[in-house]
């Protein structure tokens, strides 16, 4: 009976001593295996980097702009009176005819007491031009300060504008500017700033502007579009120039992020280290802006991914 006790106990104890040295075989493999993604000891570090996109600084022009509304109108109008009142016997044109200068318009029948006769008065056209309204209409009882047509010259449009007062100094006649219509999306016309107002409109204190289209007028745009216009103020040629985008503005300067090549430990899966630059700006246009301080043309500048970066952090560019 003693014998039996004293078997099972041997049996237990190289159970238990074989199970123990199982535990401690399965904990050196776990100890010396690497981690997913690591290395082995003696093994030089992988560092995992950051997807940003970049593009190498270059010269260009930049334009700063000033955004204005205005409407298209017809340069010059002419309204044809009569020589003499009474009544308007005939009216011989309507909106949109063409008239030729010296082209008889009307006839004014004068006015006369019984037993009185004149001959109508004819109306004739000092210029040649379209139709642009009929204010008196055949029969009415017209003065020599009734107008009996408007004309004006449908090919001769220019763009009004109103330029509020405090941007009416950077004003001058030559300026360029850009043009589009709501009638003709995806398309934009070139203008030019032609008349400039010697006083400001009291009322809105403005200051009335008129530009002219460069070569002419497309014979899509019509007298009455309302016009959306980026007015140049002011260019740069031949200067660093980055998009506004890449720019940070979350300390007290603006910075970008650029790809530094130098620095890097051999084995690291990356194409260089991210530096932060702070930057001195200059003219900005709609999508681009120039820099005055901070980075020379050739540089590779981070436009996507930056808001993610930090000073030193490995970097991989993608398209």
């Amino acid at each position: 009976m003693r014998h039996s006790r004293g078997s099972r106990t041997i049996v237990f104890v190289f159970f238990l001593m074989v199970v123990i040295i199982a535990v401690i075989s399965l904990l050196n493999r776990c100890q010396g295996a690497p981690e997913a993604g690591g290395t082995r000891a003696g093994s030089a570090p992988t560092i995992r980097s950051m997807a940003v996109r970049a593009q190498p600084v270059g010269l260009g022009t930049v334009e700063e702009t000033l955004a204005l509304e205005g409407e298209v109108q017809i340069r010059t109008q002419v309204a044809i009176y009569p020589a003499l009142g009474g009544r308007l016997s005939e009216s011989r044109f309507r909106v949109g005819d063409r008239v030729e200068e010296g082209q008889t318009i009307a006839w004014v029948a004068p006015a006369s007491r019984p037993g009185d006769f004149f001959s109508p008065s004819p109306v004739v056209a000092p210029v040649s031009g379209t139709v642009l309204r009929v204010p008196a209409a055949q029969g009415d009882t017209v003065t020599v300060q009734t107008p009996i047509l408007v004309l004006g010259n449908l090919s001769d449009l220019v763009i009004a504008v109103p330029v509020p007062e405090q941007f009416s100094a950077a004003l001058r006649r030559g300026q360029t500017a850009w043009v589009q219509f709501t009638a003709l999306p995806g398309e934009t016309f070139g203008a030019v700033v032609d008349e400039l107002s010697l006083v400001l409109d009291g009322e809105n204190h403005s200051l009335p502007v008129r530009l002219r289209f460069s070569g002419g007028a497309d014979p899509r745009i019509k007298a009455g579009m309302s016009a959306a216009l980026s007015l140049v103020t002011a260019t740069r040629t031949g200067v660093p120039v980055i998009p506004r985008s890449s720019v940070l503005y979350d300390e007290s300067s603006p910075a970008v992020f650029v790809v530094r090549e130098e620095g890097l430990a051999e084995g690291r899966l990356a194409e260089g280290l991210a530096e932060r630059r702070n930057i001195v700006l200059g003219l900005a246009g709609d999508t681009t802006v120039e820099v005055l301080e901070g980075l020379d043309p050739g540089e590779l500048l981070v436009t996507a991914g930056q808001h993610f970066l930090a000073p030193g952090v490995p970097v991989r560019v993608v398209e």
